[in-house]
């Protein structure tokens, strides 16, 4: 449930509904590589999410709408002790589009929902963020991210918000392509694992106070 305390702008003055896009490769053979960072935290943030396959978005979907809220605020002409009801829809997006393909998958639920692309969040592996931490960007470029590139294609770059989860090692000697797709030990996918419940946090305050605020308070 996101926890909405005196911010309602996100529910009153912009699009209600958010695509959060888990980034990643269907099939087993992928289940704990590094690429799937972005799955692997969707499954611990959101355990219970009712995923179900989309046939046309090529991609698991699930809704969750958030409870309505009781505010105070003098926003909007509101004044103090006034009841609102406000709500917004998270719509978790994993595209089985494989990881080159990702934007088709975001760009039709996109196109679908009228959700513009300020309103999407995309999750994914960042080899150049040491594992363990992670960090929100506003737009930007692909930084070699096939995944990225294809959502920057389909929706542009300036627009969405991204969680970059990071599995960096400094003592790689693989090539890139090897790395990502070479699986966790299983210490690194505890870490992972580990980051999946704040992640949810910086969700929630992305939706509620904007990525500015997200960014000011996790990029330490």
């Amino acid at each position: 449930m996101l926890r909405f305390v005196a911010f309602i702008q996100c529910c009153l003055f912009h699009n209600m509904k958010w695509i959060i896009a888990f980034l990643g490769n269907p099939g087993c053979e992928y289940e704990k590589t590094r690429h799937n960072a972005g799955w692997i935290v969707a499954g611990g943030a959101y355990p219970d999410a009712p995923f179900q396959m989309n046939k046309y978005a090529n991609a698991e979907i699930a809704r969750i709408a958030t409870s309505y809220f009781e505010i105070k605020s003098e926003i909007n002409n509101l004044e103090e002790g006034d009841r609102t009801l406000i709500g917004c829809e998270l719509i978790l997006v994993k595209p089985h589009t494989f990881m080159n393909n990702s934007g088709d998958a975001i760009a039709y639920v996109a196109q679908k929902e009228l959700i513009p692309s300020g309103n999407i969040i995309a999750v994914y592996d960042d080899i150049d963020i040491p594992i363990g931490k992670f960090k929100v960007s506003i737009g930007g470029g692909d930084a070699n991210h096939n995944g990225v590139k294809s959502v920057v294609v389909r929706r542009g770059k300036n627009g969405f918000v991204r969680i970059r989860i990071g599995i960096g090692d400094p003592h790689r000697i693989q090539p890139l392509h090897g790395f990502v797709l070479g699986s966790f030990i299983d210490p690194e996918m505890y870490t992972i694992s580990k980051l999946a419940p704040t992640v949810k946090e910086v969700i929630e305050m992305i939706v509620q106070q904007g990525a500015v605020m997200a960014q000011n308070k996790w990029n330490k």
